[in-house]
């Protein structure tokens, strides 16, 4: 609305938005306290706040409103529902419907206008007296001397009662959270991905989870302890930490809301701080820690391994990562790099025992590497040497098991030969010392479907789901590089250096591929059936289908006249037609 609206006559609202206001409010039922909070607010100056959301605008005054508001709401048409019964008594379901009213307010008007901040005003009145009616809930009071033994099962000393309110108590906590700009961050993580925009998602997540399914558990009775529900909550986050870059707001989202979980289950005593092991003191940790097979024991090999590595001229490769950069010299690198860390920051948790289990050191390894990744060029030296060492590690680990352990675990093994294969490929260069993948910095980063932009899978992306041991399967891999390589094809001429790269990848991946998996020996699989056989035939048959496109003929006649007028062509060296024809850039490649 604007702020004249509160004037405005109502006559041309929906009939069914009118309600008798003389009637008495029943003031039993914590339903209705929300609703008289919210009703009956009045500012110091004895304003009453609600009256400009009692009934909808007027369709004829105000059109625009229905055309902007998908689901119009009035105070008036909230209280049909409560004599109706239809919240059954769910606060949850009530805060949503007024939610949705304030929402519609603050979408239709100026943030600046007195009608949407009187709006947000009666948004957080609403809110406050939810919590405080949440928080009666969760007193517990001894049931009447004669209470039978039916309602003694309804009791609020009931043990799955009083899990299902606390568990909603924790639920509540995040759903109800509102940031600086008065905004719940929540509504991302109500719903699971859908499957049609992002059919990647449910590859990476194996155990996807939303706020919808988790209240489901909850009002159904579906968790027997708090534990439980803490769980699925820290597995909502930690899937989309999993699937979104780090840094995005998605991301930093997860971890703000998964902090105020934290803070209200230890509010209600359901989380306490662990001591850490740190807090023995270096010298002073378990011997069983720091002698040989012990945690530290393994620690400082792969810590000296990745410093004292040389490569074959003779360098020393970690030295540029035992300190982070000058803040003076690179104060962009801080504005990028959003997680800083160095070697020998790493070195002094090894000295304080703070590492808890191998795999957080070399989390913060692949961390210190990542970040040269992120913020230097492909081409540089740096990041070259981020990408051996990387590997270097892996590798590290794996041996370190085999050799105290006496046999590698298969995962590690697997995932290592993964590894191994995919950087292979990412790091693979031409006779120049050219990296064949820069070439795809041309390529779009997102795809549209229907109408929407949607992020294309990228060799990156790859790379950091190989880094996190995110792919368990080489059929899966393969299918991933396939996707992304072809899809490089697709949206390239065929005579352009993308083209090109992009084939000269896909060989050296099925020879890396062969050789790291010993063509099913070592690593059994269906992948093999895929040979450079099949690679050629495909690129000839797009090559063909793009040859036969008239509008990416038209497009050739162009780009001639302008190299006739002078102009330089913008990649490749082969003449030959190229197109745009998307058709098989998502095809599976294993049989």
């Amino acid at each position: 609305f604007s702020t004249t609206l509160v004037n405005l006559q109502y006559e041309d609202s929906d009939s069914d938005d009118e309600d008798d206001e003389e009637e008495i409010i029943p003031s039993k039922g914590p339903l209705w306290e929300v609703y008289s909070a919210v009703r009956n607010f009045t500012t110091p100056a004895g304003v009453e706040l609600a009256e400009a959301f009692l009934s909808l605008p007027s369709r004829r005054e105000l059109p625009d409103y229905y055309q902007t508001i998908a689901e119009p709401i009035s105070l008036n048409q909230i209280k049909r529902r409560l004599k109706g019964g239809e919240y059954r008594g769910s606060l949850q379901l009530l805060a949503k419907d007024m939610d949705k009213m304030f929402e519609n307010c603050k979408e239709y008007n100026r943030p600046d206008s007195k009608l949407c901040k009187d709006g947000m005003k009666l948004q957080r009145v609403m809110r406050a007296k939810v919590e405080e009616l949440e928080g009666e809930d969760m007193e517990v009071t001894p049931p009447p001397l004669n209470t039978s033994s039916d309602d003694l099962k309804k009791s609020p000393r009931d043990p799955k009662e009083q899990i299902r309110k606390r568990c909603k108590a924790l639920y509540n906590s995040i759903f109800n959270y509102t940031n600086s700009d008065n905004e719940r961050p929540i509504g991302v993580f109500m719903e699971k991905p859908d499957r049609k925009l992002y059919p990647d998602y449910y590859d990476i997540i194996t155990d996807p989870m939303d706020m919808k399914t988790i209240n489901d558990k909850i009002m159904t009775g579906g968790y027997r302890s708090e534990e439980e529900m803490l769980t699925d909550c820290r597995i909502m986050f930690a899937n989309c930490r999993l699937y979104n870059e780090e840094g995005s707001v998605i991301y930093d989202t997860a971890n703000v809301l998964e902090r105020v979980l934290t803070a209200k289950g230890k509010e209600m005593g359901l989380i306490t701080e662990k001591v850490k092991k740190s807090a023995v003191g270096g010298a002073g940790a378990p011997q069983q820690q720091r002698g040989r097979g012990g945690l530290m024991y393994r620690i400082k090999i792969l810590y000296d391994t990745l410093k004292d590595y040389r490569d074959a001229k003779g360098r020393q490769l970690s030295l540029i990562f035992l300190k982070l950069p000058s803040k003076h010299e690179y104060p962009d690198y801080y504005d990028i790099i959003k997680r800083p860390i160095d070697m020998e920051k790493i070195s002094g948790k090894i000295r304080n025992s703070t590492y808890e289990c191998l795999e957080d050191a070399v989390a913060d390894f692949t961390l210190v590497f990542d970040n040269a990744c992120k913020y230097n060029e492909p081409d540089s030296q740096i990041y070259k040497d981020a990408q051996t060492l990387q590997r270097l590690a892996h590798q590290t680990v794996r041996n370190i098991a085999e050799d105290i352990d006496g046999s590698a675990d298969a995962k590690t093994v697997v995932q290592d030969l993964l590894s191994n294969i995919y950087h292979t490929v990412f790091t693979a260069q031409d006779g120049e010392e050219r990296c064949l993948v820069d070439s795809f910095a041309e390529l779009p980063e997102h795809d549209e479907v229907n109408g929407k932009k949607i992020r294309a899978l990228s060799l990156e992306i790859i790379k950091r789901r190989i880094d996190r041991g995110l792919y368990k399967r080489l059929d899966y891999l393969q299918r991933d590089v396939f996707i992304v390589l072809g899809r490089a094809r697709s949206l390239s001429r065929v005579d352009s250096q993308v083209w090109e790269d992009s084939i000269e990848l896909q060989k050296i991946f099925i020879q890396a591929r062969d050789q790291y998996g010993e063509k099913g020996a070592r690593l059994l699989s269906k992948v093999y059936e895929y040979t450079a056989d099949n690679l050629t035939a495909e690129v000839e048959a797009l090559r063909a289908s793009k040859a036969a496109d008239p509008q990416q003929q038209a497009e050739d006649d162009e780009d001639s006249k302008l190299n006739e007028s002078g102009a330089k062509d913008w990649s490749g060296s082969v003449a030959a037609g190229g197109g745009a024809d998307s058709s098989d850039s998502s095809e599976y490649h294993v049989n």
